[in-house]
């Protein structure tokens, strides 16, 4: 049941005692003054039973507790040790002086509260309100965007792991189907290798000599075979509740993305050729899956392959070929002014920068921002992004990457394109009209090869041999864009001088991501994206504060109530 805190302000209130030593220009300051125009004890409503049940702890500060303990980064105990002696927390938490902490399961039950009814969320998008009220951030204003790594919180495994910890959780869900222990069920249908142990790994329980691949193998099939007969025990019904289907797709995919069934012929396929499958199916699916056959792991990585057991959604990410990470991505956008952070997204960590931009361009607009531009690096210069963002009514601005080229020859830069006319000229003068179909939607533009062949450019144009051109009768090739124009637009806005202030400005965001990471963001304290995400959001409003708080004396004046001073 709801509770809701007390306005009687008492004799023993902490806030009496530490009211004047709470800055303006100060975290704590800030959450004090500002804390009840973010959520208050009715926001919380929706959370609660309205009718039955004790009154809880007052929500309103629950949630500011939320945020002492995440600008803090402290861990749960921690935190309710704070909450207990320090007379600043009391004070910003409206406790009086002799008043208890919480206890660490009501801090816990609350936040999944919290995740669940996305009020972190809403607090952020209410700070951001008030920002705007306050006139310190303009609706139109540009945003910067760009993204960076959290680190996972589930154990990254290998595929023998992965199909055990699979296998247990399929069997955990199974039980509880049943209404049995793990341990009896595992018995009826004969797991061995893969039945719950109270010590010992399943590796180390397997008792071969992993220096021998045979070995290996053999340990893989009987592994696998175990998890197969696991899910053919499962009757329909089983099969379709939630939690067991859930366990079953994990398991599946498991064994799709890390194996492929061995031949009867081991000569008629080779399997340093085959492409890792993305776990969804393929020609040797089913093999895969049926009982009694044999299989090996796969060469290569599935492109979504899963990692964890613990947190399944957890993904491979890349930066360059030299930097990677396991976990998520957090996507960021902060206004081009002051560097608030105003809209916040986490994916898997191998989607691209540029397919969570409309996440959160969408964002702004949710919150009652119209940027007129968004910033960010040649991650999101994609022409189908530009195209989207213009019909959106809004503008990305990114450096567009330079046509591929090879050291010493023309580029495609080099090369006079007329769309409208539909012809290119080459830097010898020579034009063509010749094109066919790209198969990416686009067109390519070939010179003819007789007169390449000739050309005294050729050396600095084209690699291929002038016999070669000659016999095919193809020359020197340009690949056009389907959506060449946008991108021909967006390089010659790239040379005007308001582009270029505008992408002068992009460290801003880089900056305040910095500040996530500092407070903890870098690292996942939760499992699952939707936790995670969380997380972000909650980070996202404690940056937001704390630059609030620097800039409230200088900037604010006194024109709004969202002034703290």
């Amino acid at each position: 049941m709801l509770g809701q805190d007390d306005l009687q302000r008492s004799f023993f209130d902490a806030g009496l005692a530490v009211e004047d030593l709470l800055k303006p220009d100060d975290f704590y300051g800030v959450l004090y003054r500002l804390g009840p125009k973010l959520l208050s004890d009715e926001d919380f409503a929706d959370c609660y039973d309205g009718t039955t049940g004790r009154p809880s702890v007052p929500p309103s500060r629950m949630f500011k507790l939320v945020l002492l303990q995440a600008f803090e980064d402290l861990s749960d105990r921690q935190a309710l040790e704070r909450m207990a002696f320090d007379l600043r927390w009391k004070a910003v938490l409206d406790m009086d002086v002799d008043e208890r902490a919480v206890g660490q399961t009501t801090l816990s039950e609350f936040r999944a509260r919290v995740q669940t009814h996305e009020k972190m969320e809403e607090a952020f998008r209410r700070f951001l309100e008030g920002l705007v009220e306050a006139e310190v951030l303009g609706r139109d204003e540009v945003q910067l965007m760009d993204s960076s790594a959290i680190w996972g919180r589930g154990a990254v495994q290998d595929t023998y792991n992965l199909i055990g910890g699979a296998v247990r959780k399929l069997l955990g869900a199974a039980a509880r189907r049943r209404q049995r222990s793990p341990e009896e069920l595992a018995g009826e249908i004969g797991l061995v290798l893969t039945a719950p142990e109270k010590s010992g790994s399943l590796k180390g329980r397997a008792g071969i000599d992993w220096s021998k691949a045979e070995d290996r193998r053999a340990f893989l099939n009987e592994l696998v075979e175990e998890a197969r007969r696991l899910v053919h025990a499962l009757d329909s019904e089983e099969s379709e509740a939630p939690e067991v289907a859930e366990a079953v797709a994990l398991l599946r995919r498991i064994l799709l993305q890390d194996l492929r069934h061995v031949p009867d012929d081991e000569g008629q396929e080779d399997p340093e050729q085959e492409p890792p499958d993305d776990g969804q199916g393929g020609d040797d699916a089913q093999a895969v899956l049926e009982l009694g056959t044999e299989v090996e792991l796969r060469h290569g990585v599935a492109r979504d392959r899963v990692m964890s057991t613990g947190d399944p959604e957890m993904r491979h990410g890349h930066k360059s070929p030299q930097r990677r990470w396991d976990g998520y991505k957090v996507h960021v956008s902060a206004d081009a002014d002051h560097g608030f952070i105003t809209a916040i997204e986490v994916t898997e960590a191998n989607a691209h920068d540029s397919e969570a931009a409309p996440a959160l361009i969408r964002q702004h607009r949710d919150y009652g921002l119209e940027p007129s531009a968004h910033v960010g690096d040649a991650a999101y210069s994609k022409a189908e992004l530009r195209q989207w963002a213009g019909e959106e009514g809004t503008e990305i601005i990114a450096p567009v990457p330079p046509p591929a080229r090879r050291e010493g020859c023309f580029s495609k830069q080099d090369f006079e394109v007329d769309l409208e006319v539909g012809s290119v000229m080459c830097p010898a003068g020579q034009t063509t009209h010749r094109s066919f179909q790209h198969s990416g939607g686009g067109r390519v533009f070939v010179f003819d090869g007789a007169t390449c062949a000739t050309c005294s450019l050729r050396e600095r144009c084209t690699a291929r041999a002038p016999e070669t051109m000659r016999k095919t009768g193809k020359g020197r090739s340009i690949v056009c864009h389907a959506l060449e124009h946008v991108l021909e637009a967006a390089r010659e806005a790239q040379k005007t001088a308001r582009v270029q202030g505008l992408l002068a400005h992009r460290w801003k965001v880089e900056q305040g991501i910095g500040h996530l990471m500092r407070r903890g963001l870098r690292q996942a304290r939760y499992i699952g994206r939707r936790k995670t995400r969380f997380q972000a959001f909650t980070m996202g409003l404690v940056t937001n504060l704390v630059r609030f708080a620097g800039l409230c004396e200088h900037a604010l004046g006194g024109k709004t109530a969202w002034n703290p001073a």
